[in-house]
C-alpha cells in the first residue's frame, strides 16, 4: 500500500511477525528500492525502480508494531518536487 502528497510518497510494507529493525536490509536509492530479511538477502520482500527519481538523503524508514503485526513505513521525498506519481514502482 502507498500514499502520496505532491512532494512525498509513503509506502507500507507488511513484514513477518516478530521482525525487528536489525533483521531487515532496506535500501533507498535515487532510482531503486529494496527490502529483504538479512537471513534471506536474495529473497526480496519488495524490489524495484521508483516511478520517478527520489531524494534519498531526505528519505527515511521506521517500523510500526501493533501486537504481532509489523509494518515497514518508508517516507521518500520526490526529486522533482510538486508532481503526482501513477505508481510507486
Amino acid at each position: 500500500m502507498w500514499h502520496q502528497t505532491l512532494s512525498e510518497v509513503s509506502a507500507y510494507v507488511p513484514l513477518p511477525a516478530g521482525t525487528s529493525a536489525k533483521m531487515i536490509d532496506v535500501k533507498i536509492a535515487i532510482n531503486n528500492f529494496s527490502v529483504a530479511l538479512k537471513s534471506k538477502p536474495n529473497d526480496y520482500l519488495v524490489e524495484g525502480k521508483w516511478y520517478k527519481k527520489i531524494n534519498p538523503g531526505e528519505s527515511f524508514w521506521n517500523l510500526e508494531k501493533d501486537g504481532d503485526k509489523v509494518t515497514l513505513n518508508v517516507t521518500i521525498e520526490k526529486f522533482e518536487g510538486q508532481n503526482w506519481w501513477k505508481s510507486l514502482l
